[in-house]
Parts: C-alpha cells; sequence; structure tokens
C-alpha cells in the first residue's frame, strides 16, 4: 500500500518503508504537525496502516510546505533526503 496524493497536480509522493517517511518528515521539517496528529487521532505515523488511515491529515501537513515551493526546489530537496516521490501523471500520460 502507498500514499499517493497528487498536490497542485504537479507531484505524487509514495510512501513505502519507514525510512521513506522519515526522510520526509525530515525534509519538510514537519515533526510538529506529525506529532498532533499522533496525538489527536491516537495513531503511531511510523507504522504504514496509520499513514493512511491519517492521509488526510498528512496531505494538509504537507501540501502548505510543498506548494510554497517551485517545483524545482521540491526536486532538490525530496532526492537529497532520498523521498521516493514524481512528477504527477495520469495513467494515459504514463503509458504514452
Amino acid at each position: 500500500m502507498t500514499l499517493q496524493r497528487k498536490i497542485r497536480a504537479v507531484w505524487s509522493l509514495r510512501l513505502f518503508t519507514p525510512r521513506h517517511w522519515k526522510n520526509l518528515v525530515k525534509a519538510l521539517k514537519i515533526e510538529n504537525e506529525v506529532r498532533e496528529i499522533e496525538n489527536n487521532c491516537g495513531l503511531d505515523l511510523t507504522l504504514e496502516a496509520d499513514r493512511w488511515a491519517a492521509r488526510d491529515d498528512i496531505i494538509s501537513a504537507i501540501g502548505p510546505r510543498v506548494e510554497a515551493m517551485a517545483l524545482a526546489e521540491v526536486r532538490v530537496l525530496l532526492d537529497e533526503h532520498g523521498v521516493c516521490w514524481g512528477p504527477y501523471q495520469t495513467f494515459l500520460a504514463s503509458s504514452a
């Protein structure tokens, strides 16, 4: 299972492993938001099932950070931190 959402119809995020999650949190500096989600929802976001349950809250934490940056900035930041991501494409666009 992956958490995949498009933000600004520009990129999609795949959190396959705890390492990807940890790297994303560090890259975007959303540690406080993550703790708040965990406390408010009684979840442990190091667990894939709990990240899936909190996916809307996670996207709400990620969105403003990413939307404030140009795609080139996002690319460098996430690549430097080893986050699994890619430009958003529809199925038809990706199979062309």
